[in-house]
């Protein structure tokens, strides 16, 4: 009984080594989207306030109504960027947190492995093994999609800007 124990503490021990090596190896792409997710944050902002602020010397009373509404429309992108790369940022915050998730569960983990041993299956032990994998991944994913969309709004928006000051220097 006490090699089964030890066995089990060991199998902890070596989850928990596992989640840390595993967050270690995501933990310079976690960042790099962190980083990004902050640049849109600072771009978005800086640019809506920068557009908001000097709109009276592009959109003048003789502009049309399109024109209009094609600034309005920029602006709500970039609104829509800077809350994607909010949301984004909140999520990835979590990431990193594999190997605490992994030892928050060492005691369910340790109870799941000697359900294990008792009924000879590993079924137990991997669902619960399996829990903080799937929570990360899910957020994950969650962040990855939130910051591509962010990126395209920031390039719609910027595409539209971009195609209005042309207007202007055309006109």
């Amino acid at each position: 009984m006490i090699d089964i124990q030890s066995k089990i503490i060991e199998a902890v021990n070596m989850s928990v080594g596992l989640a840390h090596e595993i967050a270690d190896l995501f933990k310079a792409e976690w960042d790099a989207r962190k980083d990004i997710a902050k640049t849109l944050i600072s771009l978005s902002g800086a640019t809506l306030v920068f557009t908001i602020t000097f709109s009276q010397s592009v959109i003048k009373p003789d502009t049309p109504l399109f024109w209009r509404y094609a600034f309005v429309v920029c602006w709500l992108t970039f609104i829509l960027s800077l809350a994607l790369s909010f949301a984004s940022l909140w999520f990835s915050m979590g990431l990193s947190s594999l190997p605490l998730l992994m030892t928050e569960n060492t005691q369910k983990i340790k109870d799941a492995a000697k359900e294990a041993i008792g009924i000879g299956k590993s079924e137990p032990l991997v669902s619960v093994f399996l829990q903080p994998f799937k929570k990360i991944t899910k957020q994950e994913k969650i962040a990855l999609w939130l910051l591509r969309l962010s990126v395209l709004c920031y390039g719609l928006a910027l595409s539209i800007f971009t195609v209005i000051g042309v207007r202007q220097l055309l006109r």
